[in-house]
């Protein structure tokens, strides 16, 4: 396989990893936080968490990202 590909599918594997690990734990421990106490208001930090990822996560993409001037083929291609 290329060097590319396997890059691509092993940042795509640790980052699918690092969120089906730690969304759970973290909406977990928030609804049994938020059922222990009877305030449910507190699952909303989960939810403002999520949202500031991805307002990283754009920051990054606009930052880092590749701009797209004619073909993906033409980006993508070995030299």
């Amino acid at each position: 396989m290329e060097t590319r590909a396997l890059c691509i599918a092993f940042f795509y594997a640790v980052g699918t990893a690092a969120g089906g690990i730690t969304g759970p734990l973290l909406f977990g421990s928030l609804i049994q936080n938020a059922s222990d106490s009877g305030d449910i208001t507190k699952i909303a930090v989960g939810y403002f968490i999520g949202a500031a990822l991805m307002i990283v996560g754009g920051f990054v993409e606009a930052i880092f990202g590749v701009r797209r001037n004619g073909s993906l083929w033409r980006i993508s291609r070995s030299h």
